[in-house]
C-alpha cells in the first residue's frame, strides 16, 4: 500500500503520509513507521465537498473517490483515493468505506488486508465534509422527474437514509407516486445509478441534484395488469412486515389516503403506449406505510356447504346431482352455491374442470362452425353473383339429355335456373321454337314427374336468334290480347297494333300504322264523327252490300240489348265492360244502360229530379241494375 510515490522494489520502506493539524494538538501518522522528529504542517482550510460519481466514467482504469472519516486517530482525519481495476477492487473499497463509516473495525481490517494482497495503489487525502449525511442521519431528497415529452416536474422524498439503495427508493416512489419500478432510471452526475448502490455510495446529500427519467411502458415491457399485481404484492409484503412490528406509540394521526391522493401519479398506460406525461409540481408526501387491508375471509369447504342426503344423511358436494352412497336425488329446494365461493373436494374439482374444458371445447367448436358457415355463405354468395352475370349456366357434371338421350360433357349443357334440370342446348332451342304457348315450360318429364317450372326470358333470349325471340314475344302478345275482354285490335288491315282500353277511353291512336280507331263504332272514320259515320253507313246500305251488312249487324245488336241509341242524339252506343253507367261519345250524355235512359235529370250530374233515380231511398233503378252511379 503506497502513498504519493511507488516504493523501491529492492529496498522496501514505509511511505510517509502527510498529516494535518487538528485544533492545538499535533499528531504524526505514517504507514507503519513513526517519525517523532518530523515537523507537522498547519492544517489547510477545509476543502469543498467532493463526489466520486464522475470518476467512474473513466475507463478502463477508473479512479474511485471515497470519503472515509478515520476513527481513532485523535483530532486528525484522513481520506484516500483508490485507482483500481475490476469490480472486485471496487467492492473492497465500498466495503472498507461502509465498515469505517459504521465503526466496524474487523470488517475494515479485512477489506484493507484484501486490498494489500492485490497491491492496490492508494493515496490518502483529507476530505471531511460536514454536510454529507452520516449513517444514522436523515434528510429530504428533491428529485426532478422527466420523460421524453416533458420535464420540470419535481417530487420530494422526506426522511431518506444514506444507507437506502436505489432499488429501495424506486419502490418508495412506486408506492407514493405510482411510477412503476421498471420505468424508473435514476441519474446522478450524468450516469445511471445501479439498483445496488446506496445514497452514501453516490455521495448524495440534500443539495445534490437527482434526476428520475421515466421510460415508456412499452419499452420497459410491462402492462397495467402486471403493475397492479406488483403493487398488490408490495402491499401484502408491507402488511406482513407491519404485523410483526410492535404497536407504535399513539400520536397525531395522518390520513394515508389523503397523502397518496395528493401525490398520485398518472395511470400506467397499457402495452403499446408511447409514453406518459408526468405531473408537474407534485405535492410532497412523507414516507408513510400503506393502509392495512383486512385479510380475505376463508372459503368454506365442500363438506360445509354440501347437501345432506335425506335417505342416508351423507353429506355430498354441492354439484353432485345424486347421493354417492344411495343414489338418492338431490333435494329440489337446495340452492347450489357458486363454484368459486367454496373449496371443492378433488373429485368435484376434477369434474368441474372437465365440465369447463368441455364447455370451452364446445365454444371453440361453435366458433369454428360459425366461422366456417360465414366462409361458406360468403363463397356461396360470390358464386351466386358470378352465376347471375351470365344468361346460361353451364352444367358442372356430365349427364344424359332426357330429350335426345345423348351424353353431354361438362360445360356443354344448360342448367335451368328455376328447377336445376339439365338439357343440351339444341334440344332446348327446338323445344322453344316448336312451342306455341306464351310460357315455355321445362321439358323435364320422366313419366312419374313433370316439372312445373318455366324457362326464364333471359334463358330463351340466349338460346334463340333475335328474330326467333321476336316471334316468341309476339306469340305472347297475341295470346294476351285474345284473353283480355278489354282489348281492341287496330282495324287497319295486317296491322299488329292493339290496346287495352278503359271505360272513359273512346279513341285509340295506333302506334304501328298511326290511324285513329273509334272504340264506340269499332271502326276507323277519320274526318267524320260517329253520327256522320253511322248515317253514311245507312245511306250506303242501299247500294253497298258491306254497308248493308254493317247496318243489319247494328240493328241486331240493338235488338239483343248489346247496343242502344243515345236518348239525346240517337247515336248507336255499345257497352264494352263495367257497370251500367256509360257516356255518349257524341253528346257526352251520361246514360243508364239497364234503363236505356239518362242517368240524371235536366240539371246534369247529381240532379235526381229526373233520370233513373238509382239508389234514391236505397232503391235500385232496375232489378238487374249493375250499379250505374
Amino acid at each position: 500500500m503506497t502513498t504519493n510515490q511507488t516504493p523501491n522494489p529492492t529496498t522496501p520502506q514505509s511511505p510517509t503520509i502527510p498529516t494535518q493539524q487538528a485544533s492545538s494538538t499535533q499528531h504524526n501518522h505514517t504507514s507503519g513507521v513513526s517519525s517523532e522528529n518530523q515537523q507537522v504542517p498547519r492544517r489547510p482550510p477545509r476543502p469543498a465537498p467532493r463526489y466520486g460519481t464522475e470518476a467512474s466514467s473513466k475507463a478502463p482504469m477508473a479512479a474511485k473517490t471515497a470519503t472515509l472519516p478515520m476513527a481513532g486517530i485523535g483530532g486528525t482525519a484522513s481520506g484516500f483515493e483508490a485507482s483500481a481495476r475490476g469490480s472486485g477492487v471496487d467492492s473492497l473499497l465500498t466495503t472498507l468505506q461502509r465498515s469505517i463509516a459504521s465503526g466496524d473495525g474487523s470488517g475494515a481490517s479485512e477489506a484493507a488486508v484484501n486490498l494489500a494482497k492485490k497491491r492496490t495503489k492508494l493515496s490518502i487525502t483529507v476530505d471531511e465534509i460536514g454536510d454529507v449525511p452520516g449513517v444514522r442521519s436523515k434528510f429530504s431528497l428533491e428529485v426532478f422527474v422527466e420523460d421524453r415529452h416533458s420535464s420540470g416536474a419535481k417530487i420530494k422524498l422526506l426522511d431518506v437514509n444514506p444507507n437506502m439503495t436505489i432499488s429501495f427508493l424506486k419502490k418508495l416512489v412506486f408506492q407514493n407516486y405510482s411510477f412503476p419500478v421498471e420505468v424508473q432510471r435514476w441519474i446522478i452526475g450524468r450516469r445511471i445509478i445501479k439498483d445496488t448502490e446506496t445514497l452514501m455510495d453516490c455521495r448524495i446529500n440534500s443539495s445534490t441534484p437527482v434526476f428520475l427519467y421515466l421510460i415508456s411502458a412499452e419499452k420497459a415491457g410491462i402492462t397495467q395488469e402486471e403493475t397492479e399485481m406488483s403493487l398488490q404484492a408490495m402491499q401484502a409484503q408491507q402488511m406482513q412486515y407491519m404485523s410483526r412490528r410492535p404497536a407504535p406509540i399513539p400520536g397525531p394521526q395522518r390520513n394515508p389516503f389523503q397523502m397518496r391522493g395528493a401525490t398520485a401519479g398518472p395511470t400506467l398506460p397499457s402495452r403499446g403506449a408511447a409514453g406518459r406525461e408526468p405531473p408537474r409540481d407534485l405535492a410532497t408526501s412523507p414516507v408513510s406505510p400503506l393502509p392495512l387491508v383486512p385479510p380475505e375471509p376463508k372459503k368454506p369447504t365442500a363438506e360445509e356447504v354440501g347437501w345432506h342426503c335425506p335417505r342416508c344423511t351423507l353429506i355430498n358436494p354441492p354439484t353432485v346431482p345424486g347421493c354417492r352412497a344411495c343414489l338418492e336425488d338431490r333435494p329440489d329446494n337446495y340452492q347450489i352455491p357458486d363454484p368459486d365461493s367454496y373449496i371443492m373436494d378433488p373429485e368435484e374439482k376434477a369434474k368441474q374442470d372437465e365440465l369447463r374444458r368441455n364447455e370451452k371445447l364446445m365454444e371453440e367448436m361453435e366458433r369454428k362452425q360459425r366461422t366456417e358457415e360465414k366462409r361458406n355463405r360468403d363463397s356461396n354468395f360470390q358464386a351466386i353473383l358470378m352465376a347471375d352475370t351470365v344468361d346460361l349456366i353451364p352444367n358442372t357434371e356430365e349427364f344424359e339429355c332426357l330429350i335426345c338421350y345423348t351424353p353431354v360433357p361438362a360445360g356443354e349443357g344448360v342448367l335451368l335456373r328455376e328447377c336445376l334440370h339439365t338439357f343440351c342446348e339444341e334440344c332446348l332451342k327446338g323445344h322453344i321454337l316448336h312451342n306455341r304457348e306464351p310460357v315455355i315450360m321445362c321439358p323435364y318429364d320422366d313419366g312419374a314427374y313433370t316439372c312445373p317450372e318455366a324457362l326464364l326470358e333471359r334463358e330463351i333470349k340466349a338460346l334463340v336468334s333475335p328474330e326467333e325471340f321476336e316471334q316468341y314475344l309476339q306469340r305472347g302478345l297475341t295470346v294476351a290480347e285474345s284473353q283480355d275482354p278489354n282489348s281492341f285490335h287496330c282495324k287497319t288491315p295486317d296491322c299488329k297494333g292493339f290496346c287495352f282500353y278503359d271505360d272513359d277511353i273512346n279513341f285509340f291512336q295506333c302506334p304501328i300504322c298511326g290511324k285513329e280507331n273509334c272504340l264506340t263504332c269499332k271502326a276507323i272514320h277519320q274526318g267524320m264523327n260517329c253520327k256522320e259515320y253511322q248515317d253514311d253507313i245507312q245511306r250506303r246500305a242501299a247500294n253497298d252490300k258491306a254497308a248493308l251488312m254493317t247496318k243489319n249487324m247494328l240493328e241486331k245488336m240493338i235488338a239483343n240489348g248489346e247496343a242502344m241509341r243515345c236518348p239525346q242524339c240517337s247515336i248507336i252506343m255499345l257497352k264494352k265492360e263495367g257497370c251500367d253507367w256509360v257516356m255518349c261519345s257524341m253528346c257526352k250524355l251520361e246514360v243508364c244502360w239497364i234503363t236505356k235512359g239518362p242517368r240524371w235529370g235536366p240539371a246534369g250530374n247529381g240532379d235526381i229530379s229526373g233520370g233513373c233515380k238509382c239508389r234514391v231511398n236505397a232503391k235500385r233503378c232496375h232489378p238487374n241494375c249493375a250499379n250505374c252511379h
